[in-house]
């Protein structure tokens, strides 16, 4: 009778499995479609799709070429015709939206800058794609390692779309966070196999977000990998020259005006909903969340320093970048690798109660963002925006979805999610440090 009940409990929930399965599927495709058809339609009045981030990177690196500061011509310190701030873009007045990053990142963006806007901005939005393919394959991949039941096989092919919300809130943006995951992963499965260069090369082009790249150094310090760290030293250093010699900049002074400048800096900015801020009162230094975040960053890291998989050793700056300064929508696409590896330990798990929690955990790491985005909202909403800004002669900031920013829910019920994810990933770290021989990929350390 048991064993009925059982079996009938997991067909259900396959029937769920796969009818959810069905849904995130259709929907990320139709976000796809809808991004590449917004690259024809933006690009008649000078604003080619791809996303709003890419647009801007795009702009910068043609800044450049134009032997422009960007960051200079968006705190005006350089009056352009053909460029200007990308929040003070107008239909009656457009022009090439610039804003200003790290200068290495720059070098990254020049192919797609060389190319002309619709093709770049397809471009973009096909490589993320086959980024989103490589994750779907990659629990597929996973699936046949680490199940043994069809039910698991199912969910850890499934897992990953639990972050269905920020992947289509990527291609409304054109971000970098599909791209990161994939890197992540890369540099993962680098790591174990001691292939320190390509993990250093990796992790400088994670590094084009340092809000995102600067936490990878606490695992690696850990573990001494100090070949990994010059090589990422090194391949930055080489790619601030490229930018430096076309706009005749000094490349420390171009990095330090955008990380300190009051108008527009990384670690100046105003923090937003998705970091430590929604927990704490306003108006606290954000260089207290920083080293709040740091700090937890490195207790979890010490928690999984005898873990034999790198995948399990760089869980905690990988959640921790999306909290201990700001993180929009789409950058939890990096969560690609802690939902993958609570997937594997949840399917290895014997004890109902402990798998439960890990699911708990797993979900929250999607539940929390859609508290931020619904499901729906980041692309069908927003692009129903940029429609209705492509034929009303009205003014239109471009994708920075400030009036929807501005509607997010601040209080308790945010702050008790954001308290939720970080405890349930202490917890996660705390399962994980006794469990040491854990392998998530099939490389060797």
């Amino acid at each position: 009778m048991n064993d009925s009940s059982s079996t009938n409990r997991s067909q259900r929930f396959l029937r769920i499995l796969r009818v959810f399965r069905v849904l995130c599927l259709a929907f990320l495709a139709v976000s796809i479609l809808i991004a590449l058809a917004f690259c024809f339609v933006f690009s008649k009045d000078g604003r080619p799709g791809g996303g709003g981030d890419f647009n801007i990177r795009y702009s910068e690196v043609r800044c450049l070429f134009d032997g422009m500061d960007p960051f200079k011509v968006y705190t005006r310190e350089i009056v352009s015709d053909k460029y200007g701030p990308y929040n003070k873009w107008t239909r009656e007045k457009p022009f090439l939206p610039v804003n200003g990053y790290v200068p290495w990142e720059y070098t990254y963006m020049m192919p797609f800058a060389a190319l002309p806007k619709i093709p770049a901005s397809v471009l973009w939005i096909c490589l993320n794609a086959a980024a989103l393919v490589f994750l779907l394959k990659r629990g597929k991949y996973l699936a046949s390692c680490h199940a043994n039941s069809v039910l698991k096989k199912e969910f850890l092919s499934s897992c990953i779309l639990v972050l269905s919300a920020p992947i289509a809130c990527l291609f409304n943006w054109g971000n970098f966070g599909l791209l990161f995951a994939v890197a992540i992963l890369w540099m993962a499965d680098a790591l174990n196999r001691k292939q320190d260069i390509l993990a250093g090369v990796l992790w400088a082009l994670i590094m084009a977000k340092p809000q995102i790249g600067l936490l990878f150094a606490i695992p690696l310090a850990l573990r001494f990998r100090w070949k990994t760290a010059l090589t990422a030293v090194f391949v930055s250093v080489a790619a601030y020259i490229p930018p430096a010699m076309l706009c005749h900049s000094n490349p420390v002074r171009m990095t330090v005006d955008i990380l300190t400048c009051s108008q527009r800096g990384q670690f100046c900015m105003d923090l937003l909903p998705a970091s430590w801020a929604s927990v704490f009162a306003s108006g606290t230094p954000q260089h207290l969340f920083m080293l709040g975040g740091a700090l937890f960053c490195l207790a979890c890291c010490l928690l999984l320093r005898r873990a034999s998989d790198w995948s399990l050793l760089i869980l905690p700056p990988v959640f921790v970048s999306t909290v201990w300064t700001y993180g929009w929508p789409h950058d939890h696409c990096i969560y690609a690798l802690p939902v993958f590896v609570i997937g594997v330990v949840a399917c290895e798990e014997r004890n109902r109660t402990t798998r439960n929690w890990l699911l708990v955990a797993m979900a929250l790491c999607g539940a929390s963002i859609l508290l931020v985005n619904s499901i729906a909202e980041p692309t069908i909403v927003s692009l129903a925006r940029r429609a209705l800004a492509a034929t009303l002669p009205t003014e239109f900031r471009g994708h920075s979805l400030a009036p929807y920013i501005a509607k997010q829910p601040k209080g308790v019920v945010y702050s008790v999610f954001a308290i939720a994810k970080v405890l349930a990933f202490g917890a996660v770290c705390c399962y994980l440090s006794r469990k040491p021989t854990i392998r998530i990929s099939s490389a060797t350390a």
